[in-house]
């Protein structure tokens, strides 16, 4: 099961379809980047959804005590950094514009933006990408799931937040390339 569940997480080549990038390159300026924003978002929230989803029914999964709608709002926000950290040099604050996509109109959004400011930042900070070990990375997501004091396996909940990061900034780094060859986005929007 652990091995299946490996392939699948490797081997996936996800993007935008075909038709949508035709549609987006014949949209103008402002338009284009608001349907290109709404099409990150959507393919970011499906990623997280899947993940989530597939860990709360696989049987061995170290995340199943979590509470689903916990455990999707925060890999979503991850999800966010993700999209953010390959997307950067291209669309800027990519994470703000998702989170406030999502979260616009709650009553609290001004301390559910601190917050994302502050995940980011220690997301940024833990995720190394210079040596590629990102077990610190893999920690620290942990403690936003299961609570910084809390007892949680440690090791498996790092190694599958690791490997899903690694296989989503692949999948979102595959939109990228898709969006620069429609010529949808430019070193320095």
């Amino acid at each position: 099961m652990v091995m299946k569940r490996l392939k699948s997480l490797f081997s996936k080549e996800r993007g935008l379809k075909s038709d949508d990038l035709q549609r987006l390159a014949s949209l103008q300026d402002q338009q284009r980047a608001d349907e290109l924003h709404s099409l990150l978002y959507e393919f970011a929230f499906q990623n997280a959804a899947k993940f989530v989803h597939d860990e709360l029914r696989r049987h061995e999964s170290p995340f199943k005590g979590l509470q689903r709608h916990m455990f999707f709002n925060e890999i979503l926000i991850m999800n966010f950094w993700m999209m953010e950290k390959v997307f950067l040099k291209y669309l800027g604050n990519l994470s703000e514009k998702m989170h406030s996509h999502y979260f616009g109109s709650l009553p609290d959004i001004a301390e559910r933006r601190a917050a994302l400011v502050s995940k980011m930042k220690d997301y940024n900070l833990c995720w190394d990408e210079f040596t590629g070990h990102h077990d610190e990375f893999g920690i620290k997501v942990g403690e936003m799931l299961f609570g910084k004091d809390s007892e949680f396996p440690v090791r498996q909940v790092s190694f599958w937040i690791i490997s899903y990061a690694d296989d989503s900034i692949k999948a979102f780094r595959n939109l990228r390339k898709q969006c620069l060859d429609a010529g949808l986005i430019h070193k320095g929007e």
